[in-house]
């Protein structure tokens, strides 16, 4: 037997051990394995523990989204405030010589392509007219044949492979594919400004009528556009400036074609226009 710690009355051993009421003071004996209250300001404190536990929980998670968002909001930032990598611009070095490059003043026939301007004398411009032989003169030309009359062919007839132009020829289907080779972007761009050099040779050949004593050389400059177009077009003379005519220049600049390219290429070359 033991004793109650209140009034020293004998108790059961149980009492002191899981605790309970004394049966003579009714005292209530804690017991040595009975959960003792520690008190409500200890509660207090340990709920105050468990809440800011909860709190670095919760908010663990936003420590690491933070430096993620930053991050990425600085790398969205950085690719659209970074420059695009600079395209160098192509310059041919070589001078295109206006006076041999040849002006269709005459529309080719219809389902005919336009005559090439680099395979056409520069006098041969404008039709000759044929000359009218004299009967019964010696040494004035025979007449010439009468061409035969064009066969009919059998099926559909065939679609022409060109369209045309102002001296330009415009192959249907030449700007299949884009060109990503530098040396083939540089060659075909050094092409096409050569066969379409006519229009600006015919601003040339206006220009003369009232300023006849125009000569000298211009540089032009533009970008290729991927799609094949002509972007910025400009000219500034070299030895003469001429208002006028090179308005005529960058107007028909801008109409140039070209073939698709996988970027968007300058070009300059110089011109030089002599009577």
């Amino acid at each position: 037997m033991t004793h109650c710690p209140f009034c020293q009355t004998e108790v059961p051993q149980n009492l002191l051990t899981y605790g309970g009421a004394c049966p003579k003071c009714f005292g209530m004996i804690p017991g040595e394995e009975a959960p003792t209250d520690p008190g409500e300001a200890v509660r207090k404190a340990q709920s105050r523990a468990d809440d800011k536990v909860r709190r670095r929980r919760a908010f663990l998670p936003m420590l690491f989204a933070i430096p993620m968002v930053a991050l990425a909001c600085g790398l969205a930032g950085l690719a659209v405030l970074w420059p695009d990598p600079e395209v160098v611009p192509i310059v041919f070095d070589d001078e295109l010589d206006m006076g041999t490059i040849a002006v269709a003043y005459l529309e080719a026939p219809v389902g005919q392509p336009a005559p090439d301007p680099l395979r056409v004398a520069p006098n041969s411009a404008r039709p000759r007219p044929r000359p009218t032989p004299v009967p019964g003169v010696a040494g004035s030309p025979a007449p010439e044949p009468e061409p035969a009359a064009p066969v009919p062919s059998v099926g559909p007839s065939p679609q022409p492979s060109s369209q045309a132009g102002f001296g330009v020829e415009q192959t249907l289907g030449r700007r299949a594919g884009t060109l990503t080779d530098p040396d083939q972007i540089r060659e075909m761009i050094k092409k096409r400004m050569t066969e379409q050099s006519g229009r600006l040779k015919a601003c040339y050949e206006e220009r003369l009528k009232t300023r006849g004593s125009l000569s000298g050389k211009w540089l032009i400059s533009f970008v290729v556009t991927a799609k094949g177009g002509v972007d910025k077009p400009a000219v500034k003379g070299a030895t003469v400036t001429d208002a006028e005519f090179e308005s005529c220049l960058v107007r028909e600049l801008g109409r140039w074609t070209f073939n698709p390219i996988s970027h968007d290429q300058p070009a300059q070359r110089t011109l030089s226009f002599t009577q």
